[in-house]
């Protein structure tokens, strides 16, 4: 099977800039890519304090350029499953359009996944 490798890719991460999220660090071993992230939550109706998720990206495609990705709600203790596309991860730009639909619906609760952390 084909082993998903992007060059630079932590360092890459490290360096996206957005308001919705800030990636607290990334790293990567022979199976996958792990990140840190906080996300900013924005309301206008009443405070809530930021989320904290950790993301792995499985390194192995499951074809068609596909592969498996876990997010990790750390204020919930909930694990979602879901795919990324090789494409979403070539371009820092669109990773970080990725990261920033996944995160805003994942604060608001629109995934259902599984207790605990799958990652």
């Amino acid at each position: 099977m084909k082993k998903l490798e992007i060059k630079n890719f932590t360092k890459a991460v490290m360096d996206i800039v957005s308001d919705a999220f800030t990636i607290k660090y990334c790293t990567h071993d022979d199976e996958k890519y792990v990140l840190s992230i906080e996300s900013v939550h924005k309301s206008k109706q009443k405070f809530e304090p930021n989320r904290h998720y950790k993301m792995a990206i499985h390194k192995t495609d499951r074809g068609g350029g596909n592969y498996q990705l876990w997010l990790w709600d750390m204020n919930l203790n909930k694990s979602y499953p879901m795919n990324i596309y090789k494409r979403d991860l070539q371009s820092i730009s669109e990773f970080s359009k990725f990261l920033s639909n996944i995160l805003g619906l994942a604060n608001t609760g629109a995934f259902i996944g599984h207790s605990g952390n799958r990652i």
